[in-house]
């Protein structure tokens, strides 16, 4: 574990993301805007793609950029190999650390760049999902995710989402903390606070954060992620 980053993430809901916003002097002139949908399938009572462990993400920044990710949540350590070890180097962005919002699990993605229009076109369903994704990613998928069988198949959005993202947040520690709050059908938010450390050193990072927002007097909300819920409410 000890070579790996961790991202430690808490949650907020309800009345408590105003308290939070207004604790750690969150501007909305000062935020970064993103726009973010999500692809899945509900299944029964489940989605096919997040029980199996594979999140699909799509983002517009306010800037006319935009990227998707490919990850795998849990991770199996055992898939990781081969070209896809912890490490090595690829033409997208892959990343291997832990996610650590109720407890420590490890995640592995592929992050890549889409033209606007291109975003544009999936999200409006002028363009398949599987065009979304790079070849990196897809092969990703094949080597190190689960046999899904036809993974983009019968896929539907989750979204819009509006997202507005602060990092160099003051708080006791000197690791970045950062921030970002969701919103969406009209008044469904939350704010997650987040920052990555070696995952030595993360038990003592978010010891001293848990402190920072109990002395703040705010209350976590650990029922389920931000993606899960907002996956949950909208498919």
């Amino acid at each position: 574990m000890g070579e790996h980053q961790a991202e430690i993430k808490f949650t907020f809901a309800g009345a408590d993301v105003a308290a939070a916003v207004s604790s750690y002097d969150l501007d909305r002139a000062t935020a970064d805007r993103r726009t973010i949908h999500f692809l899945d399938e509900r299944a029964g009572t489940g989605l096919r793609l997040f029980d199996a462990g594979v999140v699909l993400r799509l983002r517009g920044h306010g800037d006319d950029t935009g990227d998707t990710t490919l990850k795998l949540r849990p991770a199996p350590p055992d898939r990781l190999t081969g070209r896809w070890l912890p490490g090595t180097e690829h033409t997208d962005e892959y990343r291997v650390e832990y996610d650590w919002a109720r407890k420590p699990v490890l995640a592995a993605s592929v992050v890549a760049d889409i033209e606007p229009d291109d975003l544009a076109e999936v999200v409006s369903g002028d363009r398949k999902p599987k065009q979304a994704c790079t070849d990196e990613q897809l092969d990703f998928l094949k080597c190190c995710g689960p046999d899904l069988g036809h993974p983009f198949r019968g896929l539907h959005l989750a979204g819009p989402i509006t997202a507005l993202r602060w990092s160099g947040l003051t708080w006791p520690g000197s690791a970045d903390l950062r921030a970002e709050q969701w919103t969406y059908s009209g008044d469904r938010t939350f704010l997650e606070l987040s920052l990555k450390v070696p995952f030595a050193e993360a038990p003592a990072y978010r010891d001293l954060l848990t402190a920072d927002i109990e002395h703040r007097a705010l209350h976590i909300d650990d029922a389920t992620t931000k993606t899960e819920t907002v996956l949950r409410d909208l498919l």
